[in-house]
């Protein structure tokens, strides 16, 4: 119990508050300054069904994305950090390292509400939700996009199965390209 102990409870505020040393979780990229709190988060981890990558460390929801992430390990990756040394096979996973990990900023801030971003096509989206503009959004993860082409794209490239005409909105439907 905390009750009392100032002196204990002090010292355990200023451990958990350094910043000396950092854990990253390589399942959701939440970074932690207190190793009892990434241990407790990563036994969470395995209690709820995750799959711990032996190559790199991540953890992985389902036997089949862990198989599919396996297949991972014999691409390139071409985007490395120059503060620790790691290797990101996506640009946007190298930036997100950096900034959890490292503090470097997001870049992309935007100028209405000051929400900042890796890059700059996720700021132009996030732009369109301070104006009125009509906007696509694909009904399987709820991305929006300025136009139908950019949609069916996105949904060739992310959800294969899915019908581009069916993922506009009625709304989004009306205006043309």
């Amino acid at each position: 119990s905390s009750h009392g102990n100032t002196k204990d409870s002090s010292s355990e505020q200023q451990r958990r508050q350094s910043h000396d040393v950092r854990w990253e979780c390589h399942f959701c990229l939440e970074t932690f300054t207190c190793e009892e709190d990434f241990n407790e988060h990563t036994n969470k981890n395995i209690a709820n069904g995750r799959h711990l990558c032996s190559e790199c460390d991540l953890w992985i929801r389902g036997p089949s994305q862990y198989q599919n992430h396996c297949r991972m390990h014999t691409v390139e990756k071409k985007y490395r950090c120059d503060a620790c040394g790691r290797s990101f096979l996506r640009e946007y996973n190298l930036r997100r390292h950096q900034f959890n990990v490292h503090k470097k900023e997001a870049g992309h801030k935007c100028e209405v509400c000051g929400r900042s971003f890796f890059e700059e096509s996720n700021l132009n989206l996030h732009k369109l939700a301070h104006t009125e503009t009509k906007c696509f959004r694909c009904q399987h993860c709820g991305r929006v996009y300025k136009y139908r082409h950019n949609l069916r794209q996105h949904i060739k490239a992310r959800h294969e199965a899915a019908k581009p005409d069916a993922s506009a909105s009625k709304k989004s439907s009306e205006t043309e390209d």
